[in-house]
């Protein structure tokens, strides 16, 4: 998450920790194999079927909102990918990936811990 200036969100940003948890930064990556040891952890889905964590006996799972929506995934493509020989072929996968059939591989696929937001 990033902080009214624009710089990523860090322990050193905390206000007030009225619990007086111990709150460590950790990589993304790295959350998983940290489990054992913490309390609880905060691990994006990128990391949780490959580290064998249950999705659906997560305390929270996040919801979609204007919040989360700075980590929705996006189709990327090099600048002036428009005028490419390519742009054709490009515009066909992302009419194909808005499709209602992949919403449902998306969410079937992941169990439900993925939600395609188009």
């Amino acid at each position: 998450m990033d902080t009214k200036d624009g710089q990523l969100a860090n322990v050193s940003n905390i206000k007030e920790n009225s619990k007086d948890l111990k709150i460590s930064e950790l990589d993304a990556s790295q959350t998983p194999s940290a489990l054992p040891s913490v309390d609880a952890a905060v691990i994006n889905n990128t990391f949780v079927r490959e580290a064998g964590v249950d999705f659906k006996k997560a305390i929270y799972v996040e919801k979609k909102d204007n919040n989360s929506k700075q980590w929705y995934n996006v189709i990327a493509a090099k600048k002036d990918w428009e005028k490419s020989d390519k742009a054709k072929a490009i515009k066909e996968i992302i009419k194909a990936y808005h499709k209602d059939n992949v919403k449902k591989v998306i969410e079937e696929s992941s169990e439900g811990m993925d939600q395609p937001v188009f």
